[in-house]
């Protein structure tokens, strides 16, 4: 191998090892505080809060957050960016409302469903990938409920996904392309002995508003 990029999680010790031989690594969609390692993510936090600020602008006060499991750093992020924007809209969130599930549709919709038994069921849902967003909006429509009239939805990634659903999904776009197109270019310069200028590259995300919300 003349280079790696790793995308999500990776084994720092993998990285060091791989060092040892000169080949150049490249993180992309994870961040390691590690010297000298390039990391190449989205700004996963803002992302978050833009979409929690969005249901807020629409008049929702009970939003819940269905979040999938994803690595850590991206994870947390988006976590952390739910309960700020609520925070900073004077709301607080209600724990009855916050789900860490897997990330796969079966999961979100079985997570929304849950939701929906509450006596007062949140009126909108953040859910962390579009994936999770597609299964509650199965569990909203088998439930007998319109969405967003009765309940909004919003993804995360403007996967294909978002626009396969009916109604489409609102949702916070990463410009993958454009991260992976950097993830290359960075790699195939430092094969070529170039110095490594920064260690940190934050590509912003951008919220996609849709027929969900």
């Amino acid at each position: 191998m003349d280079g790696v990029i790793f995308v999500g999680e990776a084994n720092p010790a993998v990285i060091v090892k791989l060092r040892e031989l000169n080949i150049p690594v490249v993180l992309l969609n994870n961040l390691l505080d590690m010297e000298n390692l390039l990391c190449i993510t989205t700004s996963h936090y803002e992302g978050a809060v833009s979409a929690v600020n969005h249901l807020c602008a629409r008049g929702h006060r009970r939003i819940g957050l269905l979040a999938g499991r994803f690595s850590p750093q991206v994870n947390e992020a988006r976590y952390n960016g739910y309960f700020d924007a609520l925070a900073q809209q004077g709301l607080e969130a209600d724990p009855r409302y916050v789900l860490d599930i897997e990330p796969t549709l079966e999961a979100g919709e079985q997570a929304m469903a849950r939701l929906l038994t509450l006596e007062t069921r949140p009126t909108a849902v953040f859910c962390t990938n579009d994936t999770v967003a597609a299964g509650a909006m199965k569990a909203v429509i088998r439930a007998g409920l319109r969405i967003p009239e009765d309940v909004a939805i919003v993804g995360f990634d403007d996967s294909s996904v978002s626009r396969i659903v009916e109604p489409e999904l609102t949702t916070v776009r990463i410009d993958m392309d454009q991260m992976g197109r950097l993830a290359a270019e960075k790699l195939f310069s430092l094969i070529d002995g170039a110095s490594l200028e920064e260690t940190k590259i934050v590509i912003p995300t951008e919220l996609i508003v849709r027929k969900s919300s």
